[in-house]
């Protein structure tokens, strides 16, 4: 579960967990498939102009993640160091560089 998470993360910034979390949807994370977590990911990070899943990521996902850093700006520890959330280039390198075994 911790990989997907970490998946998602780099993705759609660790925002995406907090809203799986408020959601209570950490069921359907453990049952999805490896590749819908990173299609996911992927769209997330790239979302298509055409189609529901993204005008759904466009419409509401980035909106509302766009809300959570202003009113919840994150600081994370990781490898030592403190990781700001809110600032999307910093987020991503460092996610994006986490083993996913």
């Amino acid at each position: 579960l911790g990989q997907k998470c970490v998946r998602l993360a780099a993705g759609g910034m660790i925002y995406i967990l907090l809203i799986l979390a408020g959601l209570n949807l950490r069921w359907c994370l453990m049952r999805v498939s490896w590749r819908m977590v990173s299609d996911l990911a992927k769209m997330l990070r790239v979302p298509a102009s055409a189609g529901v899943e993204g005008k759904l990521i466009t419409q509401c996902i980035i909106p509302t993640i766009a809300c959570m850093r202003e009113e919840l700006p994150l600081r994370l520890v990781i490898d030592r160091r403190i990781l700001d959330s809110t600032i999307l280039v910093d987020s991503d390198r460092k996610f994006d560089t986490l083993e996913v075994q």
